[in-house]
């Protein structure tokens, strides 16, 4: 399997940062164009997979279009701007997902929306991603990034069990 197809078939409990990481980096040398294409692509052929709406996330620059797939298990900052690749924080150049899932009451955004919206309005990101591989370290600078967004939020703790996986398989 291609890194764009590993990680499009990650579901919340399977997202590993690597897998995202690998994608992108499979992505950026194709530009925007073939990048989105690439993409629309694999959302045809597996319009299921969530896995994509994180790699659009770090793939491309902020500002970004909001995720639509229902209610997160942990809301968004009040201030877009304090997490504005919700629901990925990138740490470190290290992609975690923040939110176990989404409780969905009607249809979810399709994919394909995102990336009309990315065809527009998007901007690829121009460095390559050099994720640390320091798990200590990420969760340090985890910790610091949800603290400035959501202030003494209890829901911290539920965000580190959510990405304590995801710090593991950096190690």
């Amino acid at each position: 399997m291609s890194a764009v197809e590993l990680a499009s078939s990650m579901g919340y409990r399977e997202f590993r940062p690597h897998l995202v990481v690998d994608a992108v980096e499979a992505l950026r040398p194709l530009g925007k164009d073939g990048a989105l294409e690439r993409i629309d692509a694999q959302a045809r052929a597996r319009p299921d997979d969530v896995g994509l709406f994180w790699v659009l996330r770090v793939l491309f620059e902020p500002p970004l279009p909001p995720v639509q797939l229902g209610r997160p298990t942990i809301d968004a900052p009040s201030d877009p701007d304090a997490l504005p690749r919700f629901p990925i924080v990138v740490v470190d150049d290290v992609p975690l997902l923040v939110v176990r899932g989404f409780a969905l009451a009607g249809k979810a955004e399709s994919l394909s929306a995102h990336v009309d919206w990315y065809r527009e309005h998007g901007r690829l990101r121009d460095a390559p991603l050099r994720p640390s591989g320091d798990a200590d370290a990420v969760r340090e600078h985890f910790t610091e990034a949800w603290r400035a967004a959501y202030g003494s939020d209890d829901r911290l703790d539920e965000a580190l069990q959510t990405v304590e996986p995801q710090l593991t398989s950096l190690e």
